[in-house]
């Protein structure tokens, strides 16, 4: 029993060589074997090869320019010559010169609107003209006639008119009438109508009214352009203003006139 368990591990050895080693010893074989070439079969060979051809060199080369020329053709079709294209227009613009315009455009809008912005803000109302007045024309009172003859004109009848009314943005009117026409009166001012207010500040350079002018003058259109009429406690605080200044031109010295 045991010489059989010992000759087990002697058979699976030997069986391992046999299969390790067979290949290696029949390789080994074949290439010592003697090579023999094989006869072939003319007549099958001939029978087999019947029908076909094998292209030549040159015929190979023909062929190829045909078939590059059938397949530009498009499977045999003739195509006819292609339009020419016109050239795109060129832009009356590059890309730099409408980059910068439109930057400008851009810019010139931010400005519009910061100027309409600061105008809502501050309340900025050019005052028209002293030849259009729209509120005395509702009323008895014909400012177009006044003003078309100043110097001679009644304006102390005037302005009792519109007090006595009670429209007393017509009577803060009448009064900066009343002072350029004195101004007009002492030769310190020249009166058109179609002046502004400011011309007449001008005008008063080196005097000592100019600055007194500039102030009932803001006072006047603040009175006059604003959005609300003053009532009569309001207009009793304006009034003496008014009044004051005309009495200054009537003191004025002679020495001031032009």
């Amino acid at each position: 029993m045991r010489q059989q368990q010992h000759s087990i591990p002697i058979n699976m050895a030997v069986l391992l060589a046999m299969v390790l080693f067979s290949p290696c010893l029949s390789a080994q074989t074949y290439l010592e074997r003697e090579v023999v070439p094989a006869e072939i079969d003319r007549e099958r060979w001939e029978s087999a090869r019947e029908g076909l051809s094998y292209p030549t060199p040159e015929s190979r080369h023909q062929r190829e320019p045909d078939e590059q020329s059938q397949s530009q053709k498009g499977g045999g079709e003739r195509e006819g010559p292609q339009p020419e294209l016109s050239p795109a227009p060129e832009p009356w613009v590059n890309g730099d010169t409408a980059a910068l315009l439109l930057r400008i455009f851009f810019w010139i809008i931010i400005a519009v609107f910061i100027a309409v912005l600061l105008r809502y803000l501050l309340g900025l109302k050019r005052p028209p003209k002293n030849t259009r007045i729209e509120r005395g024309l509702s009323s008895n009172i014909d400012l177009e006639a006044i003003e078309e003859d100043l110097p001679e004109a009644q304006l102390e009848d005037y302005l009792q008119q519109a007090i006595n009314s009670k429209q007393f943005s017509l009577a803060v009117r009448l009064y900066y009438l009343v002072l350029l026409q004195a101004l007009t009166h002492k030769k310190l001012v020249r009166w058109q109508k179609d002046k502004t207010n400011n011309q007449y500040v001008q005008e008063l350079g080196g005097t000592p009214l100019q600055q007194d002018f500039r102030s009932v003058t803001l006072l006047f259109e603040r009175v006059w352009y604003g959005d609300q009429a003053p009532n009569e406690a309001a207009f009793e605080q304006i009034a003496p203003q008014f009044q004051a200044f005309a009495q200054r031109i009537q003191n004025l010295k002679p020495d001031y006139a032009q």
